[in-house]
């Protein structure tokens, strides 16, 4: 039987179920159905018309943009405040180079993509019946951001708000808002045009309080020529200004060739005020480091000239340093010496501004005043202190003369001082009127008891002097007077707004005419003189050089008694000394006594320091009647007359021809030929008086034989040709030394047996074969 075939269309699964079939029960099921099937589309209606909602109103968003950025390409002013709120168009509109400002800032115009809108949420509207929202744009590559801040008027229509910039400045990155820079040029431009072409009024109102109290404070024809110095007019329109903002601070700067500006502003309250402004006008002016610090100078001078013409000591302390006021104007008389008034300044002035220093020059037909002016806190983290203080005033006559006012005030009473200081012999009171470097020179190296050594007779003359003349340069002075010993001139030198005594000079031919250089001349050989008559070797260590102590004290146990006569002819005065030239290993000569009769100290310059060289003791005119100590003891050690320290081990002397070297023990060993006499150094003792004793050949070196034919000729022309009747008399002590013959020059210095020079006394001579 066949099948039953089913109805085209409809697949075996579309066959009616049992369910189906049912009766009058399906009923319901069918209607749930249907209403499925009606609520379905009903939310596809919702989301269709939400998303026609969305796009419709991101294409309002998108059009707003556009027309602001279509009025940006068309530049016009119009069309710009058709696509903007009232808040832009105050701020970024409301001056006449909104156009040119906007130029600047390079927005992006054309071709700008949505890439997405934020709601602002209700409550950060800054109005809550005026919607707001945030929209990025983008443009085509070079791809650039945008957030466009818009406003939904009560019109309905989206406008611009703000618009939103990156900027990286200096590796820093933020977002700057256009309006505020458009309200920060605009600042700028009021200030230039008002310091450029505008009234006294219009300049003062464009800056900040503080700046404005210190602009006010100078005379109205001084403002105007300092805004022409300040600001070019012509030159500041056609540059292109870069701007910089932090918060509630900005600086801009205009820079061209021979012209820059440099201008800093703080907003206060919804304006920006200039709080500084620098400028440099190449050929127009001098540079304005600071327009504020340039004021404090200017007024600060006009109130110290004022306070000095009014004698306002009160006034004057308040504007002026304080080593000036006490040491000179306090107590100065005033009137004595003129200076410009405040009235001045408006005529021939000028002034320069040097960070934490100022100079303000006033020309009158009296001369030309130069005000140095200093910071009292420049040296504080803070370096805006808001003062300026006259630190010195310097006086440059007709005559081409220059004078400080401090040393017109107190050169004479320094030297009144100072002489009166030395007359009564008070070293405390020497140091408190001579300058730094002569008391580090002189007075600092000495005790009270050390002035008598001095030559302070000629300075105590100054207090009973008459001045003769008196000339300025700077800050030095010089004033000549003429007291019972001749002429004598005193050196001064301005120090903490006060004279002091630097210098005297006296006329002299043996001696340096100044009494620093003579005295610094005299110390160490007073140290060294000292040292010997005390017999203090470690004295003599620091006050000798380097080769005195290597050849002669470091080698000594104790200073020989010889020593003690050239420090007893050096206790005299001085009478004689060579220039002294600079630098290291300059020498020079001191001599004591007289040209007969005397001491020769030589000193030499090591490690910035004069020190002994040598001592000559002199017994007469002739070269040869001179005995060099150094030589003199190095022949004692020599010769075993003198102790050698246990430190000490000389060279042996080579051997040759059969000559014992000498011994190299730790004690020293006195070897004295009987017909050898020590020259005077000793006296000498009777056993000594046969010249015909020698020293056995074993003990004796070749140095040895050199030495005993040297003194036995220098022996017989001391002491005269012996008498076997009557014995020699021994020569004189050292004590007189006139008395004494040294050693021929004809016989110094001795050949070697190789042709060379001899060794000195006391060193081994290489001796050579035959």
């Amino acid at each position: 039987m066949l099948a039953p075939q089913s109805r085209p269309g409809r697949t075996h699964s579309d066959r009616p179920s049992p369910a189906e079939t049912a009766p009058t029960e399906s009923a319901p099921a069918e209607t749930n159905r249907g209403g499925s099937r009606f609520a379905a589309l009903a939310l596809l209606l919702v989301a269709g018309a939400s998303l026609w909602t969305a796009g419709c109103r991101n294409l309002a968003e998108q059009r707003a943009v556009r027309r602001f950025g279509d009025a940006l390409t068309a530049e016009s002013l119009a069309d710009l405040e058709g696509a903007t709120t009232d808040k832009f168009r105050k701020t970024a509109l409301n001056h006449d180079t909104a156009i040119q400002d906007l130029r600047l800032l390079r927005l992006p115009k054309e071709e700008l993509k949505v890439v997405a809108v934020t709601e602002v949420a209700e409550e950060d509207w800054k109005n809550p019946d005026m919607p707001e929202c945030l929209v990025i744009v983008e443009t085509p590559p070079p791809t650039r951001q945008a957030r466009y801040k818009l406003v939904r008027a009560d019109a309905g229509r989206w406008l611009v708000d703000d618009v939103l910039l990156k900027q990286t400045n200096g590796g820093v990155k933020a977002v700057m808002s256009v309006t505020e820079q458009l309200e920060l040029l605009a600042a700028v431009r009021g200030f230039t045009q008002a310091w450029g072409t505008g009234t006294h009024d219009e300049r003062l109102a464009v800056v900040t309080p503080e700046l404005r109290q210190e602009l006010s404070a100078l005379p109205e024809s001084r403002l105007t020529e300092l805004a022409g110095w300040v600001v070019n007019a012509e030159r500041v329109d056609n540059l292109t200004p870069k701007t910089e903002m932090d918060d509630d601070e900005a600086a801009v700067q205009f820079a061209g060739r021979g012209y820059t500006l440099l201008i800093s502003l703080e907003k206060r309250g919804e304006a920006w005020l200039v709080k500084d402004a620098a400028a440099e006008n190449r050929g127009n002016g001098p540079k304005i480091p600071s327009l504020e610090r340039t004021c404090v100078a200017l007024t600060g001078v006009s109130r110290f000239l004022d306070s000095y013409a009014a004698g306002d000591l009160e006034g004057l302390e308040a504007t002026v340093a304080p080593t000036l006021f006490n040491g000179c104007l306090r107590t100065a008389d005033l009137a004595g010496v003129p200076l410009p008034t405040a009235a001045d300044l408006d005529g021939d002035s000028s002034f320069q501004i040097h960070g934490d220093r100022a100079e303000v020059v006033v020309t009158t037909d009296a001369g030309i005043y130069t005000l140095d002016l200093t910071d009292p806190n420049r040296f504080d983290d803070d370096r805006r202190t808001g003062a300026f203080l006259v630190e010195k005033v310097t006086i440059r006559t007709g005559d081409g003369e220059q004078r400080q006012l401090s040393t017109i005030f107190t050169a004479r009473a320094a030297v009144a001082s100072f002489a009166a200081a030395a007359a009564a012999g008070d070293l405390h009171a020497l140091k408190a009127s001579s300058t730094r470097e002569l008391s580090s020179t002189v007075w600092n190296q000495i005790e009270q008891s050390d002035l008598a050594a001095l030559p302070l007779a000629d300075a105590a003359a100054g207090a009973t002097g008459k001045v003769l003349t008196e000339m300025h340069a700077g800050p030095v002075t010089e004033i000549t007077m003429e007291t019972a010993a001749g002429p004598r001139t005193f050196v001064l030198k301005e120090e903490r707004g006060a004279s002091k005594v630097d210098d005297m000079l006296a006329p002299s031919l043996d001696l340096p005419e100044s009494f620093k250089q003579t005295c610094s001349l005299m110390l160490p050989a007073r140290a060294f003189s000292r040292s010997l008559a005390n017999g203090d070797l470690s004295g003599l260590n620091k006050n000798s050089s380097g080769a005195f102590n290597r050849l002669v004290w470091h080698q000594l146990r104790e200073v020989p008694p010889a020593a003690a006569v050239a420090a007893k002819k050096m206790s005299g005065s001085l009478t004689k000394a060579t220039p002294l030239s600079r630098g290291e290993g300059a020498r020079c000569e001191l001599h004591y006594g007289t040209p007969t009769d005397g001491v020769v100290l030589h000193l030499v310059r090591e490690q910035g320091r004069l020190v002994a060289d040598d001592v000559e003791l002199v017994s007469g005119v002739h070269p040869d009647a001179r005995v060099a100590l150094k030589q003199a003891i190095r022949e004692q050690m020599a010769d075993g007359s003198l102790m050698i320290a246990a430190n000490f081990s000389p060279r042996p002397v080579p051997e040759s021809d059969g000559a014992a070297p000498l011994p190299n023990g730790p004690e020293p060993t006195r070897m004295i030929d009987p017909a050898i006499q020590p020259a005077g150094f000793d006296a000498p003792a009777e056993r000594m008086t046969d010249p015909s004793g020698v020293i056995p050949a074993h003990a004796r070196s070749a140095t040895d034989e050199i030495r005993r034919t040297v003194r036995n000729a220098a022996f017989e022309q001391a002491a005269g040709p012996a008498s076997t009747a009557t014995p020699a008399e021994p020569p004189p002590a050292f004590e007189s030394p006139a008395a004494l013959k040294p050693l021929p020059s004809s016989i110094a210095p001795v050949k070697g047996s190789d042709g060379g020079a001899a060794a000195p006394f006391g060193e081994p001579l290489p001796l050579g074969k035959g």
